[in-house]
């Protein structure tokens, strides 16, 4: 993967990056938005990069693996059904991506159960530092005060960073 990634993405502690791709995922007819799709070895993150889009309400999307009920390439489309919607992205190398994914869908030791994220997740629960409620600790961000719960890590060196920084510390990574 290269290693100029320069996206502010959360990622969990035991999350690792795969492949990176940069896409438009095309919401309908006359709406793209400009961004990279990551693939960890835990779930598939598209993260806007265009500031219009950003500003125009623009979100991160999270589909973890367990979730994914199909992948498929249409010429440079990439199509990717979870459990509850279905998701569209154009890119010049998605097939190489989607290849990646599959490889990691398709391993033996990884879980194919629907319920096993739910599972680990039951056990790990913890509660946000804020509004002190419960929150499960796969969660980025408190969904009843909007707290941000894992901190922003550098996409090159995977240590925590701030939301204000401009490069890593620690390798010079941009950010």
């Amino acid at each position: 993967m290269a290693q100029a990634v320069t996206d502010k993405i959360s990622l969990h502690h035991d999350e690792e990056i795969v492949d990176a791709v940069r896409v438009r995922l095309v919401v309908n007819k006359l709406i793209a938005q400009d961004g990279r799709l990551y693939l960890t070895n835990r779930r598939i993150i598209f993260s806007p990069s265009g500031l219009v889009d950003r500003a125009v309400g623009a979100v991160e999307i999270s589909v973890y693996l367990p979730h994914v009920r199909d992948i498929s390439v249409e010429e440079n489309a990439l199509t990717l059904q979870s459990r509850t919607r279905v998701y569209r992205f154009d890119g010049k190398q998605v097939d190489l991506f989607a290849e990646q994914a599959q490889a990691i869908l398709n391993a033996p030791d990884k879980c194919v159960d629907d319920d096993c994220l739910e599972e680990e997740t039951r056990t790990t629960a913890t509660s946000c530092p804020t509004c002190k409620q419960a929150v499960r600790s796969d969660f980025i961000y408190c969904p009843y005060c909007q707290e941000q719960l894992i901190s922003p890590v550098c996409p090159h060196c995977h240590r925590s960073v701030e939301e204000a920084w401009t490069f890593c510390p620690s390798c010079r990574c941009a950010l």
